[in-house]
């Protein structure tokens, strides 16, 4: 990450359908980060919606990513 802490995806849920595969993650660190989605867009993802902008231990927001279904 650009302000040099660390990051973790929390798994949550996940859902398939449509040509489509949906899944939501909870995001933690352990300093306080600033996130955008376009910081998690790579090849085959569709769309990206962050509950906030902000994560530390405190804040941790979910993240729905929507990807094309390769599976």
């Amino acid at each position: 990450m650009p302000n040099g802490g660390t990051l973790k995806l929390t798994a949550e849920t996940q859902y398939r359908g449509s040509g489509h595969v949906v899944n939501i993650y909870r995001l933690s660190s352990d300093t306080s980060l600033e996130v955008e989605p376009r910081d998690f867009y790579r090849d085959g993802v569709v769309a990206v919606s962050l509950e906030g902008d902000t994560v530390s231990e405190r804040d941790q927001p979910r993240m729905i990513v929507v990807e094309v279904d390769r599976g």
